[in-house]
């Protein structure tokens, strides 16, 4: 994606996660570097909806909540503005660091798909090394319970803590089925047929 002032993608658009595991409910972060996915692009410009907030330019340098005019310029937003570009640029720094991969400026994804050549670093940490599970459990019910008694900003409105809803889809997918869009899942059709002609 651009950086921050930049018309031209230079900086990775990798995926942060931080994950907490929760016996009620995994809390987890799964973000990319922009304000939207490409993925949530795609579906919110398959629906003809429009973004909730502007997640990047049109081809006049405008802000704009169209998905399709941000796929065509691929001016995505940095989530965060300056802040994210600079988180970007860090994180792409330090996966290649820790992991002896190639930094953005190295790599050629001409062709290659979005993790073309990409650097990646998972850490592990026990927290059962430095505390009890009853501390652990306590500190997280007592977090997601403040979350949840937040005054919503919107009336009947609902505070999530990150994983939840992705969560809740999940179990409804499992009951009911994953939704596809046609047109998608008419292409996956015909790829699936072609390599049986």
């Amino acid at each position: 994606m651009p950086a921050w002032g930049a018309k031209s993608g230079s900086i990775g658009n990798n995926p942060f996660i931080l994950a907490v595991p929760r016996k009620e409910g995994h809390i987890v972060l799964d973000m990319a570097m922009s304000q939207y996915s490409y993925g949530k692009l795609q579906v919110t410009r398959l629906k003809n909806e429009k973004l909730p907030f502007a997640g990047g330019f049109d081809q006049d340098g405008n802000l704009t909540d169209n998905p399709g005019e941000i796929e065509e310029t691929r001016r995505i937003l940095p989530m965060g503005y300056w802040k994210g570009s600079g988180f970007a640029i860090l994180l792409d720094l330090i996966s290649a660091l820790l992991s002896g991969g190639l930094t953005t400026s190295g790599i050629d994804n001409s062709g290659k798909g979005s993790c073309g050549s990409c650097c990646q670093v998972f850490i592990a940490i026990n927290p059962l090394k430095i505390n009890t599970q009853e501390f652990i459990d306590q500190a997280l019910n007592e977090t997601i319970e403040q979350l949840k008694s937040a005054v919503p900003a919107k009336e009947n409105g609902e505070i999530f803590y990150p994983g939840e809803q992705s969560l809740k889809t999940r179990l409804e997918n499992m009951e009911i089925g994953i939704p596809v869009d046609d047109g998608i899942w008419d292409r996956v059709k015909e790829l699936a047929y072609s390599r049986f002609d």
